[in-house]
């Protein structure tokens, strides 16, 4: 195995280091590249050149490792690995972009940089089976999701498609666990990344 450290913020600086980290990577045809993965994010453009270069490693088997955090961009590059493993009391999650406004207060910005980013999270989610409609509610504050169990089966869906459900189907799955709540961004412990199934576990080293 290989490994990767992307630490601190992403920006234009950390993708041309991952650039050249995974070129050299790569020469020395390992089973693994493991991305060892701790930031509170930073510029999409350069999480998304991150991401397309992680994609593009075809032989090697790719693993993000959240050693502390992976906020926002951070969740995105971990998302793009074909594994994912978190250490005790890390977090991951929380990507909807964010501006500046003049008085230097944050702002969720609109629809039209939302939803390809949302595109980007299910592309990954659907390439690598993390759990697509989860990893769209990282971007979304304004997407609620539910979880329905009935016996051996589990399916997440919308807040708002479940309400739209007859009484039959509604009365089939039982009441409805609350994932996601409207107006929140999901943000995961350890132990919440395994229980959704995106982390496969959490080693102590």
């Amino acid at each position: 195995a290989v490994w990767v450290s992307l630490d601190g913020d992403v920006d234009p600086g950390m993708y041309d280091y991952a650039a050249r980290a995974i070129g050299e990577a790569v020469q020395k045809n390992p089973d693994y590249i493991v991305f060892d993965i701790n930031t509170f994010g930073g510029r999409l453009d350069a999480a998304f050149d991150i991401v397309d270069t992680i994609m593009g490693i075809k032989k090697a088997k790719t693993v993000a490792f959240v050693s502390k955090k992976a906020i926002s961009a951070g969740a995105l590059i971990a998302l793009s690995s074909k594994e994912l493993y978190v250490l005790p009391g890390t977090t991951i999650g929380d990507c909807a972009p964010i501006v500046q406004n003049s008085d230097g207060t944050p702002q969720i910005v609109g629809e039209k940089i939302q939803s390809p980013l949302r595109a980007k999270f299910r592309n990954l989610a659907q390439k690598n089976n993390y759990p697509e409609l989860l990893s769209m509610a990282m971007v979304s504050p304004d997407l609620s999701v539910l979880e329905l169990k009935h016996k051996d089966s589990t399916l997440a869906v919308e807040a708002a498609k479940y309400e739209k459900w007859n009484a039959k189907e509604k009365a089939f799955w039982g009441t409805p666990k609350v994932l996601v709540e409207a107006g929140e961004l999901l943000t995961m412990t350890d132990e919440e990344a395994v229980a959704l199934h995106f982390s496969k576990g959490t080693p102590e080293s």
